[in-house]
């Protein structure tokens, strides 16, 4: 019906491994045959062996536990029973590869890499840890699953706690990245800002500081830009080796230019800077994704697995057993 409670259905597309159709032919004829051999067992282990009062025997035990098991279907799921309904269980089984995100070529792919790949090989570790990592908890699931003895809330611990240990590796590793190139960039970023060589000493200096300061304020920036672009050391070492009050220029012109007068003679230095703040960048976006891939790669929520353990924890401390005192609380 329209109004029933979605909860209460099977979803097939969620869970195709599941199904409700009824029995073939065969599986009927194999069902009766079971029941057939099973109350022929049935009678052999109680027939003129029980006493009124006694306890059930083996067989009548395990005939009961297993009638209220469901069918048996593909992939050795169980299907449930008409009109309940379907946890998806604390740990998925579906296949997980990284995704091309995490690839350290990412890295590679970056403008100037080639040139200044030695500033940019904590970054490409970061990615190769994040990326290697992920096919480790995937793979690890996937054995871990093909344990019998384990259960889906063991397998969840056990690969959880294997999962949390490679997450710290892999922040630590974007970490390292992190500070490594924000400080390298830092570090570029003074050469290209520190003053040129101090020429408030000389006499043609002042002067050519005197003139620019007599000029109207928009000509004055103008007249430094020329110099930058003929390479005239006069006035350009005039007019960016003292404060720019000497000279009358704006702080904001009198800085922008000394930096532009810098990249024009370091340009190593700033193609450095660019790929270092291209690989920062890429770190930044990419990241903070880390943590729900982890928990993709190994099957469950983060949250689930607290749970889990928490109620794990709880349970072992009920059942810890005193030595000392014969107890079965622990002090």
């Amino acid at each position: 019906m329209a109004g029933d409670n979605v909860e209460d259905q099977v979803t097939v597309n969620r869970f195709p491994a599941f199904e409700t159709s009824p029995p073939s032919a065969d599986e009927e004829q194999r069902r009766q045959r079971n029941a057939s051999d099973l109350e022929a067992a049935r009678a052999s282990a109680t027939s003129g062996k029980r006493q009124a009062g006694d306890d059930p025997a083996l067989i009548d035990t395990v005939a009961r536990v297993m009638a209220q098991l469901p069918r048996e279907v593909g992939g050795g799921r169980k299907a449930p029973a008409a009109g309940m309904s379907v946890a998806a269980g604390p740990i998925a089984d579906t296949a997980y590869m990284p995704p091309p995100d995490f690839d350290p070529r990412v890295v590679e792919a970056l403008e100037g890499f080639e040139h200044h790949k030695g500033y940019l090989a904590s970054s490409q570790t970061a990615f190769s840890t994040a990326f290697e990592g992920l096919k480790q908890i995937a793979e690890g699931r996937k054995q871990a699953q093909k344990n019998q003895a384990w259960n889906d809330y063991q397998v969840l611990l056990n690969v959880g706690g294997f999962a949390e240990k490679v997450h710290m590796k892999m922040c630590k590793a974007f970490d390292t990245a992190n500070s490594a190139l924000t400080q390298g960039i830092a570090h570029i970023e003074k050469e290209l800002t520190q003053p040129l060589e101090n020429a408030t000493g000389s006499p043609l200096a002042k002067e050519i500081r005197d003139h620019v300061k007599g000029l109207p304020e928009k000509e004055r920036g103008e007249f430094l830009a020329i110099a930058i672009r003929d390479n005239d050391q006069l006035v350009i070492t005039s007019l960016l080796g003292s404060p720019h009050y000497l000279s009358g220029l704006p702080k904001s012109i009198h800085d922008y230019q000394l930096r532009k007068y810098r990249e024009n003679t370091k340009p190593e230095l700033v193609g450095r800077q660019a790929a270092m703040q291209a690989a920062l960048d890429l770190i930044h976006r990419r990241a903070p994704r880390i943590h729900a891939h982890v928990e993709s790669a190994m099957g469950g929520k983060f949250s689930t697995l607290k749970r889990v353990r928490d109620a794990s924890t709880a349970a072992e401390k009920a059942l810890a057993f005193d030595q000392g005192t014969n107890s079965p609380l622990a002090s």
